[in-house]
């Protein structure tokens, strides 16, 4: 018995076990004895497999957005709902959302807005502060339902009170 990959686009979708070579157009099917660790989704360039890279989402949850968010600040900019528009849209969004895309342009901007010199200092945001809440990969159990990575057994830790 062989070991072969059926390959479409360039990635594994299965590997099967057969005595001859299987044709099943439109996949390319290649030998894989050698390479037992070859499974779906190990890409292939046409003459090496790679194991799949470990995706980092940037996907999460609301309440997660809001747990990285120094509560103190969140707390004093909820406050500001009423008296900026900017605040009250970012607001507005974020309770309508089913999922925060921390690379969505629009969030990255009311940050950036959020840092800015007019913003009053107890919900004025460092750099520092947005980079923390913008840059840092899905922890487990801020992945909402449905994404890969979600794991339901995921417990939150109890957010900090302190100012990250």
């Amino acid at each position: 018995m062989s070991n072969w990959a059926l390959i479409n686009n360039g990635i594994v979708i299965y590997v099967v076990q057969q005595d001859t070579q299987p044709v099943f157009p439109p996949y390319t099917v290649v030998n894989v004895d050698d390479q037992p660790q070859v499974s779906p989704n190990w890409t292939y360039d046409g003459t090496a497999f790679s194991a799949p890279v470990p995706v980092s989402t940037w996907i999460i949850t609301s309440l997660s957005l809001k747990n990285r968010w120094p509560q103190s600040a969140w707390s004093a900019m909820l406050q500001a709902v009423t008296t900026d528009p900017v605040i009250a849209n970012f607001e507005n969004s974020l309770s309508l959302a089913l999922y925060v895309n921390l690379k969505d342009p629009s969030l990255a901007a009311a940050i950036q807005y959020l840092q800015g010199s007019s913003i009053p200092a107890d919900y004025q945001l460092t750099s520092v502060q947005a980079t923390a809440i913008l840059d840092t990969p899905a922890a487990i159990y801020e992945i909402p339902p449905g994404f890969p990575g979600f794991n339901p057994n995921a417990i939150t830790p109890i957010p900090s009170l302190e100012t990250p």
